[in-house]
């Protein structure tokens, strides 16, 4: 008996993606068969159902719905599994045969970008560990934040000055290079990626097309095992997400010693962003300080708290700021409400970037920009030279104001594949399609009427479907 052609192409996708949960496209449903199938049913709670594919015995196979997937995904996710989306890369109505499909993306616990998967006070870090024996290359990056850092350290005390790194930064994944030496890391998920990661050649182009710059000016000059891992972990990124990362475009290298280092046994003994026995916010370092009102200064208290300055200048200008605040109540309530006003920039930085964003994220995103300029008119000469070099930094964005306010409806759908997303007069090209749509579906309308009133048959209908286009349905009587 011969394989059904569907359930072959099935095969030829999965076989590229064997330790992946291999999401598979069919019309309004994901689902996954065989192992996947067997797997995904236990971890989910799903019934476990068959499918016919041109052998003796049925398929194992369970679904979930499209338009719910992104719950379920999470779920596995949050278990360490790695989750590749495959969909129909053609019309079903065009194709000729078999659909087309392939994977889109590959989803794990350190590339998340949906908003729904993520906290929004907590970053969510893949690292990268390069082994060099002599000296260990450290980066990670926030995908959804466009976050990148990256450093080097040195053979003394490597193994737990890398283990407090991937403390503080709580990383979800880390990838690491063949044959890098086992560390307790306490990572949900790791696991080393293979030797063309790690080519010296293929880092270097790979971290100067995606950063401008030079080796030098961003602080990779000589530190070859850093580059390695920030390579690595780009040529990952691509190869996961699949899609454009212009978001990720400046590099934050830095040395440990102008930090305090804080093992993970002083970060949990003191409390610091957690309680010691029942892991909660409320009752930590973090749970007093943290009086935030924006998901971004959320996420910088928490990683200032784990990662103490311990250089002089830079804590007396902290504190300067913080008194100048503290002694000007209008200027602190001014901040506080603008603040308000504020989205998650970053994030939604992200999604746009990687053209994952919908109509509401562009919604946020004007709202947002319209604050800006009150924020910075608050720090203007305010007396307080962190404070004012912080709001010199704020750009206006005028033209992303003025885009979205002239294109996007205040009401928009959620979805994008809802369409009702783009305001009159916009686009006369949108518009006259548009028209033309109202003015078939009028014409459709009127033909069933006229055609009811020709024939005298009162349930006379014009209908359609992708199979024979319209069509005139009328009963055999």
């Amino acid at each position: 008996m011969q394989i059904s052609p569907m359930m072959r192409q099935y095969m030829e996708i999965k076989d590229q993606h064997k330790d992946r949960v291999l999401f598979f496209r069919l019309g309004d449903f994901y689902e996954m068969f065989f192992d996947d199938a067997l797997l995904v049913s236990k971890e989910l709670e799903l019934t476990l159902t068959g499918k016919n594919y041109g052998q003796a015995e049925r398929a194992p196979m369970c679904g979930v719905p499209f338009h719910s997937a992104d719950g379920y995904i999470a779920k596995l996710v949050e278990k360490g599994y790695q989750v590749a989306i495959c969909e129909q890369t053609e019309d079903p109505a065009l194709a000729k045969g078999l659909v087309k499909r392939e994977v889109v993306r590959i989803v794990t616990p350190g590339t998340l970008l949906n908003q729904s998967m993520l906290n929004e006070r907590e970053n969510n870090y893949l690292a990268s560990v390069f082994d060099a024996g002599h000296e260990i290359g450290f980066a990670y990056c926030d995908v959804s934040t466009g976050e990148l850092y990256a450093t080097g350290i040195d053979a003394a005390r490597a193994e737990e000055t890398l283990a407090n790194e991937l403390s503080k930064i709580n990383a979800r994944e880390v990838i690491t290079n063949e044959g890098a030496r086992e560390i307790e890391i306490g990572a949900l998920y790791t696991h080393a990626l293979g030797k063309q990661y790690h080519n010296p050649k293929t880092a270097e182009e790979t971290v100067l097309r995606q950063l401008s710059g030079t080796l030098t000016s961003l602080g990779l000059d000589g530190k070859e095992a850093a580059l390695l891992a920030l390579g690595a972990l780009l040529l990952y990124l691509f190869d996961t997400q699949k899609q454009s990362l212009s978001h990720i475009s400046r590099l934050n290298y830095y040395e440990i010693r102008n930090h305090m280092a804080l093992d993970k046994a002083t970060i949990k003994n003191l409390e610091l962003t957690e309680t010691l026995f029942e892991k909660r916010l409320q009752g930590s370092l973090l749970g007093v300080l943290d009086r935030t009102h924006t998901a971004m200064g959320a996420r910088k208290m928490k990683q200032w708290i784990r990662e103490p300055l311990n250089q002089t200048g830079p804590i007396n200008e902290r504190l300067s700021a913080v008194e100048t605040l503290s002694d000007e109540p209008l200027l602190r309530n001014d901040l506080k409400e603008n603040l308000k006003r504020i989205y998650d920039l970053e994030r939604l930085s992200g999604r746009i970037a990687c053209g994952s964003a919908n109509a509401k994220d562009l919604l946020a995103l004007k709202q947002s920009v319209f604050a800006l300029p009150r924020v910075k008119e608050d720090l203007r000469g305010c007396g307080d030279a962190l404070l004012e070099e912080l709001g010199a930094r704020i750009g206006a964005f005028d033209e992303i104001r003025d885009l979205i306010e002239k294109a996007i409806l205040d009401d928009a759908p959620f979805t994008v594949k809802e369409g009702g997303l783009i305001k009159k007069a916009y686009s006369a090209e949108l518009d006259e399609i548009k028209d033309s749509i109202k003015d078939g579906q009028a014409w459709i309308a009127g033909l069933e009427r006229a055609e009811r009133e020709r024939t005298g048959i009162k349930n006379l209908k014009v209908g359609f479907n992708r199979v024979f286009g319209y069509y005139i349905e009328i009963t055999k009587s």
